[in-house]
């Protein structure tokens, strides 16, 4: 079977005739490799400001399943991006033909999910399931679209894991208006640019599979060509897209400028909430809430591009809205009341920013800017349980286009740093002589860490307790009793308070026990080890724990020896662990502190070391005299 296998591999013609020619792969093209890039040679050429052309042809040795799951087998479109042609090609490897597909054999769908009510864009999809690994894929495609403000991009190394042994860009010129470019990292990975009168052709060759590495923005590491117009069309709508300030106002304009008028009906509902004497953020407050009580989130992508919000009066209709209509709709209510407030554009979810540098149709979530003062309040419109003006590690910490009737600008949503993100845990805990530990707790989690902890309040009792069982995982048939919860919303402040019960925590011999004094908040997740780390590494969010637990020994016990205090700093972060002996009681004290921040890939062994003492310390236990 080996013999058949490396004579399949190596490309002799045994069973099939010989379709395509597949390159001899040496053993290092194949390190890491899940996939291997035969060719991948991409056209973009903009016919007008409204009109994009693209096609995509690449040729892929598919390894392994995993690299088989990786592959993009689809292909979005709707009335205004039309797909005009779609193939796959199925050869054995040794490039014999097996199978072909066309574009009538792809299965047709909505992009309809469970949160998504409304979409008018669908998906072609190939339904095909590999037969034996491994074999080479050929995938062809052709579109054509009217929408040309959004940001386009060339990336030759589309996944991870995946060689490259030729990719190409080609950018077919038009003479009657130019096709801007931002490149980024060509020159690390030998990029080559090459520029004629009718044409730009990006080239790549022989780019080593990437092993995915934790905590790296590949976004920012691995090279990228990135398209964008002056003059852009979405929808058939003209952009200015010459600077931010000229596109917000055409933004603006389109889109937002006459959805801003809501009921009778819905007004007089208002009044009865709102007092003559409220406060400006009195009122925006009451307004916010009554968002949240009336209204809920579902997903609609329809209309311009997915890009424009639903109608007022429909919100006010049927009380449902995506993040863009419930946005607006809180800014059409607060505007009833004289309040300026703004539509705004972002990134949710990673802590992916906009790029500043290049007008175009960016972000995927739409929030609202309040002005209040010199500051802005920022109102997340699609939660029904959010604190008021609070926006977690979805979008804090981020740049945000605002959208205004003047223009647009870009600004910094709220920051939450380091010293504020806190967990803070107090416990008593009870030593019994079996084995068993009983004890109570209080833990106050803030800011970024109140989202950890927030959403316990609205679950039921047995959700509940499977995740303290869960959160508290090395703790043997763990009872959790007395739950009692504290949801300060003005502070974003969130309390647990419970009693709890467990088995077995100690190791036990004739005259001796092993304690472990970390009882509760243990850090375990000791990062891997790379041998050869290639991209710089981001802690998106700082924290600090501070820990403090009073362990009561039985009266028999003693100990003669106590570990030491420990202190380490580096400049991700500091630890701190000590641990006292008085009346018979263990005092246990710890405090971790995590800087957010962007490192160099030359920092990480020092990071990964400094996590490994944080765990092994944390995890220290102590010799208990039983006599």
């Amino acid at each position: 079977m080996r013999i058949v296998f490396l004579i399949v591999f190596l490309g002799i013609n045994i069973a099939f005739g010989q379709n395509i020619k597949i390159p001899e792969i040496t053993p290092e093209q194949k390190e890491n490799a899940n996939t291997i890039k035969i060719s991948d040679f991409q056209t973009i050429e903009y016919k007008s400001y409204n009109r994009v052309n693209s096609s995509s042809k690449y040729i892929v040795l598919v390894l392994n399943e995993i690299g088989f799951n990786n592959l993009d087998l689809s292909e979005n479109y709707n009335k205004s991006n039309r797909i005009k042609k779609l193939n796959v090609t199925i050869y054995n490897a040794s490039g014999g033909k097996m199978k072909q597909f066309f574009k009538d054999d792809f299965k047709d769908r909505s992009l309809l999910d469970d949160s998504t009510i409304f979409s008018d864009s669908r998906l072609l999809y190939l339904d095909y399931t590999p037969i034996i690994y491994p074999f080479v894929l050929e995938y062809e495609c052709e579109t054509e679209s009217v929408n040309t403000a959004f940001l386009k991009a060339w990336l030759p190394i589309a996944n991870l894991n995946e060689t490259v042994l030729n990719a190409t860009l080609e950018i077919i010129k038009n003479p009657e208006f130019e096709v801007n470019l931002k490149l980024q990292k060509l020159e690390e990975f030998n990029v080559e640019k090459l520029d004629s009168a009718k044409k730009t052709i990006f080239s790549a060759k022989n780019i080593m599979a990437i092993k995915p590495e934790v905590n790296s923005d590949y976004y920012k590491e691995l090279p990228m060509v990135k398209m964008y117009l002056n003059k852009a069309s979405l929808e058939g709508y003209e952009l200015n897209m010459s600077s931010w300030s000229e596109f917000g106002k055409m933004y603006y304009d389109y889109f937002i400028k006459e959805n801003s008028t809501i009921s009778e009906k819905t007004k007089l509902k208002l009044d009865n909430i709102i007092s003559v004497n409220d406060s400006k953020l009195d009122k925006i407050k009451k307004i916010y809430k009554y968002v949240q009580d009336n209204t809920r989130y579902v997903s609609i992508q329809v209309g311009v591009g997915g890009w424009k919000p639903m109608d007022v009066s429909d919100v006010e209709k049927y009380g449902y809205g995506d993040c863009k209509a419930l946005s607006n709709f809180t800014r059409s209510l607060l505007k009833a009341y004289d309040i300026e407030s703004y539509y705004t554009v972002l990134y949710g979810g990673d802590k992916r920013k906009l790029d500043e540098e290049i007008v175009s149709m960016q972000g995927n979530h739409a929030i609202l800017s309040v002005p209040n003062d010199d500051k802005y309040i920022f109102l997340e419109c699609t939660s029904q349980t959010n604190p008021f003006s609070y926006l977690s590690d979805f979008t804090s910490n981020r740049n945000a286009l605002i959208i205004k009737p003047i223009g647009s600008e870009i600004v910094k949503t709220s920051e939450y740093k380091t010293e504020k993100n806190t967990q803070e845990t107090k416990s008593k805990v009870l030593i019994l002589e079996d084995g068993t530990i009983s004890g109570n707790a209080e833990i106050i989690s803030k800011n970024i860490q109140y989202k950890n902890v927030s959403h316990l309040e609205t679950e039921n009792s047995k959700d509940q307790i499977e995740y303290y069982k869960d959160h508290f995982g090395h703790l043997n048939n763990l009872q959790v009793s007395n739950l009692k919860f504290k949801n300060n919303k003005e502070e974003f402040s969130f309390s647990e308070a419970f009693s709890f019960k467990a088995e077995n925590y100690f190791e036990k011999s004739l005259n001796t026990i092993i304690l472990p004094l970390n009882v509760l908040n243990r850090y375990s997740r000791i990062p891997l080890k790379y041998r050869n780390k290639k991209f710089s590494f981001e802690i998106e969010y700082g924290f600090i724990d501070a820990d403090e637990i009073e362990i009561a020994l039985p009266e028999n016990y003693s100990i003669t020896q106590l570990p030491e205090k420990l202190n380490l700093k580096e400049k991700f972060g500091e630890y701190n662990a000590s641990v006292i002996f008085e009346n018979n009681k263990l005092i246990y004290k710890r405090k971790l502190t995590i800087f957010d921040g962007v490192y160099a890939k030359e920092d990480y062994e020092a990071y990964r070391k400094f996590i490994e003492q944080i765990s092994k310390s944390d995890n220290t236990k102590i010799i208990i005299d039983t006599k």
